[in-house]
């Protein structure tokens, strides 16, 4: 039983505003606040269904608040848009039944008071936004659909017990979405007047899961100075278990000449070795590394120390990029 029943060939229909209250506790039946019935017709399309608040216990195996009935498979196109469930099961609020995946509906912004809004199942073409699912509740949507996952992983595809992720759907699967996170020297110079190497204050990065295959990559800007002909840069980065890494360094020593190195461990020096810088100068160098995670958190920090005699000076504003 449909409390609102929109059945059959029909086009551009709205249904918008409404407060459906079902009395009962016990329901018998399937029972529905508002039934999109496609019924064998040949279209159903453009309709809106919007700020509406069903209000009931759904019943029955198929009972819902929102049912998209296309078991038909006709060409189906609604729009359910920020409508209300109260006191309806878990993933029953909007319920899609279309095994084809004829329909082309958009869900946006539907809610529920507890529990979870939708089933998993329905029309792969489906688009969803402004919702939020756990990895195992993930539904059959479309491309283009862009979710928020409180337990994915920001990678592609994303996996379930990360530390959530925004998700956008693209070649039939859920992208975690990462954003970059930017660490800066900040407050005053770095300054090392040591071969020993020490953390580059600012320059780190806790990395946000402990699982097993994610993939990162760091690219770092600096300005630096020497104090003296044999004091310039020398870096490392120290970090959790990686399955695989790999690291370059890539400096200016004069203003006609560059001195590169590589790594393919954390801790491990990337030194230029012999070579001379001129003293007193401000110089730049790049840092880069890609590595993947081998099941350990932990945090992604550079260091640097000088290669020989004399104090290197790394400048404020010099900066890390992860992602």
């Amino acid at each position: 039983m449909g409390c609102i029943h929109l059945k059959g060939d029909s086009i551009a229909n709205v249904i918008s505003n409404n407060t459906i209250h079902q009395s009962s506790t016990t329901p018998t039946g399937n029972n529905y606040c508002i039934w999109l019935d496609t019924n064998a017709a040949t279209h159903f399309l453009q309709h809106i269904v919007s700020g509406n608040t069903c209000e009931a216990n759904e019943g029955g195996t198929s009972g819902a608040g929102y049912l998209i009935d296309n078991t038909s498979n006709t060409n189906c196109s609604v729009s359910l848009i920020d409508n209300v469930c109260t006191d309806v099961g878990t993933n029953k609020c909007v319920v899609r039944i279309d095994t084809n995946n004829v329909g082309n509906n958009v869900l946006r912004n539907n809610s529920i008071n507890t529990g979870s809004v939708y089933g998993t199942v329905g029309s792969t073409s489906d688009v969803f936004s402004g919702s939020s699912f756990v990895f195992a509740g993930l539904p059959n949507a479309g491309n283009l659909s862009h979710v928020f996952c409180p337990d994915c992983t920001q990678n592609t595809p994303t996996a379930g017990s990360g530390a959530g992720a925004h998700l956008f759907r693209s070649n039939s699967q859920w992208i975690g979405l990462r954003s970059p996170t930017i660490g800066i020297v900040s407050g005053s110079d770095y300054t090392n007047a040591t071969t020993t190497f020490s953390n580059v204050t600012g320059l780190s990065w806790a990395v946000p899961t402990a699982q097993v295959g994610p993939t990162y990559s760091m690219h770092c800007s600096i300005v630096w100075s020497a104090s003296a002909a044999t004091a310039g840069p020398q870096f490392q980065i120290t970090g959790p278990t990686a399955v695989t890494l790999a690291a370059t360094m890539v400096s200016a020593i004069t203003s006609s000449t560059t001195a590169s190195a590589a790594t393919t461990t954390f801790g491990s020096a990337m030194n230029p070795v012999g070579a001379t810088v001129t003293s007193g100068v401000n110089e730049f160098a790049m840092v880069d590394m890609g590595w993947t995670m081998g099941g350990t958190s932990g945090t992604i920090q550079l260091q640097a120390a000088a290669q020989g005699v004399g104090t290197l000076t790394i400048r404020q504003g010099s900066y890390c990029q992860f992602q």
